[in-house]
């Protein structure tokens, strides 16, 4: 709804809408999956991230209660922030395994030319720096919520004290001012 439209629900009562956006959980981070084989005389550590399927972290009601009548507004899931990462990962998959590949491919040479150059112990080192320093890139954004959910109904103008929960979780009890033909914007995390 556009901010400056009126739903007929407002124009019948002079009332006002209320959105509570609700964040629930943490999203789930990256791990590392890595194998490990010998290639002629090198060891090859071969490591990529993964996002591993989790379980919902929450449990039970996510929406809004008005205290004063009872009724409780349930909210509807927007956004699973968790399942959008795993998609992008899943998405960058052949892009990643090819830069791997390549890099594994450099360090091969770099640490056959070791053994040619150094001998067998510069040849060692050699091996054993490339295995140590191949990991995967498992930077996530784990500040973000594992999903988003949206509760919006309406209210008749006035004062209104209300209970958000979010997961089961009881939030806050607030007092709200609903304005006619306008829209209140609140947050429970």
């Amino acid at each position: 709804m556009d901010a400056g439209r009126q739903s007929p629900r407002q124009n019948a009562d002079g009332g006002g809408d209320v959105v509570v956006i609700h964040e629930l959980g943490h999203i789930a981070t990256k791990s590392t999956e890595e194998f490990v084989f010998p290639f002629g005389r090198q060891v090859i550590r071969f490591s990529f991230p993964v996002i591993r399927k989790h379980y919902n972290s929450y449990m039970g009601q996510t929406g809004l209660t008005d205290t004063k009548n009872g009724g409780f507004y349930p909210a509807d899931n927007v956004q699973n922030m968790d399942e959008i990462a795993r998609t992008t990962l899943e998405d960058r998959r052949g892009r990643l395994l090819a830069k791997e590949s390549a890099r594994l491919l450099a360090k091969g040479q770099l640490t056959e030319q070791a053994y040619q150059n150094f001998g067998p112990l510069g040849g060692l080192a050699a091996n054993i720096y490339s295995a140590v320093t191949e990991t995967a890139d498992t930077r996530s954004w784990t500040l973000l919520p594992e999903a988003y959910f949206v509760t919006r109904t309406h209210f008749a103008p006035g004062s209104h004290t209300v209970k958000s929960s979010t997961g089961g979780r009881i939030g806050k009890i607030t007092t709200i001012q609903v304005d006619k033909g306008k829209l209140l914007l609140l947050r429970d995390s």
